[in-house]
């Protein structure tokens, strides 16, 4: 049974600060209302000591919409400590809320990617606790508003039970880290992973430049995908929904290829929308503005610099051929997964920088020194085979 402490007031956090501030390894979740709002918030943070071996039996659940974490400065100082370890699986989303109210982590861990580098197919809270514990995590309010108040029994324990697990289950995906000789990499894309997050809160790409596959459209495309990611964007203001919920981005862009001129035609791209009143004449009197633009302002054209020239094309193909190939039977010498070797997001990088020598190795986000050192100068001649 575990013990759930809910926290809704600056007194009651306070009370708290000696037994959180004794903790010597701290695990860490969060909750958003990000599939009902615009702009998500975090609305818990939920707590528990890192044991060892077992579940904790014990968790505090913050209400962060009554609580300010941020004007806490020992709980922001616990956060930022290196040296006291905050346990997550799958980061991202908790650095992205936490960082939004400048709460910053250092010493931070994640089983997520241990899990993956150890080679497991299903990376979930859920399903890694199932592997190493045989218990099953409930999994019903995942898709909850947790902006809604109050916090009953059923809510909280769904809250405490994403934590409590985090403890044990370090300790035992760090075991198999350990015993790979892979701790190292596992520690530099978490570090990656935190780094990638925490850009993600200045993002400063318009609307259309976030919508996949935007690079696909020609100037005139790109011009109407931009006055129809404008549209949405302010629908989904109006209704304080995530944008997805008015129109999906792939249905954006293939509204922008498409370019239909009817009501009628328009109706088809509302597929999986939750609100299809809005498909009106707004949307067409947006494409027939983008056409007349004809392309985008010149203070936005830089998004699209990224286009690669088609003589590249060639090039950029052999050199991912021959990263992958040396990655897959490095991966099979060492007795490691592909990840460990040289993650999906460096070997893309790579193919696309295509960096002479170690110092442009060194500028790949999520490299590292111990890849570098170990298997640079094979990198840079795989990338510049001629030359190597």
């Amino acid at each position: 049974m575990i013990d759930v402490v809910v926290i809704d007031s600056y007194e009651g956090l306070e009370a708290l600060a000696p037994e959180l501030c004794a903790w010597g390894a701290v695990a860490v979740d969060c909750e958003s209302n990000g599939m009902h709002a615009y702009r998500p918030a975090l609305c818990t943070l939920q707590l528990a000591e890192a044991a060892v071996g077992a579940a904790a039996t014990r968790a505090v659940v913050i209400d962060t919409l009554a609580v300010d974490i941020a004007a806490v400065p020992w709980l922001v100082a616990l956060f930022a400590d290196a040296a006291r370890p905050k346990i997550f699986h799958d980061l991202g989303f908790d650095a992205r809320l936490l960082g939004a109210l400048g709460v910053r982590l250092g010493g931070a861990r994640d089983t997520a990617v241990a899990a993956r580098f150890l080679g497991h197919q299903e990376t979930g809270l859920r399903a890694v606790v199932l592997r190493y514990f045989g218990v099953t995590l409930d999994k019903a309010m995942q898709r909850h508003d947790w902006a809604l108040r109050p916090l009953d029994a059923r809510a909280t324990g769904y809250l405490a039970a994403d934590v409590v697990w985090l403890g044990a289950l370090d300790a035992a995906l760090e075991a198999e880290v350990q015993a790979l000789g892979i701790a190292p990499e596992v520690a530099e894309e978490t570090l990656y992973a935190l780094q990638r997050a925490l850009s993600e809160l200045d993002d400063a790409r318009p609307p259309f430049a976030r919508i996949k596959g935007f690079r696909e459209l020609n100037a005139a495309g790109r011009s109407v995908l931009r006055q129809l990611s404008l549209l949405r964007e302010s629908l989904a203001m109006q209704r304080d929904c995530p944008n997805g919920r008015i129109v999906s981005g792939a249905n954006l862009l293939a509204m922008a290829k498409a370019q239909p001129r009817s009501l009628e035609a328009l109706k088809r791209f509302s597929y999986g929308s939750q609100h299809p009143e809005v498909f009106d004449a707004r949307w067409l009197a947006a494409i027939d503005e983008g056409l007349a633009r004809r392309t985008l302002p010149v203070d936005e054209q830089a998004w699209c610099s990224l286009d690669r020239a088609p003589s590249d094309l060639g090039s950029r193909k052999l050199r991912e051929e021959a990263l992958s190939s040396w990655r897959t039977q490095t991966a099979a010498a060492r007795g490691v997964d592909l990840q460990v070797v040289l993650p999906g997001h460096c070997l893309q990088d790579l193919v696309s920088q295509a960096p002479a020598d170690t110092d442009g190795l060194a500028r790949i986000a999520g490299l590292g020194r111990v890849r570098i050192a170990r298997d640079g100068e094979t990198l840079v001649a795989l990338l510049h085979p001629r030359e190597g």
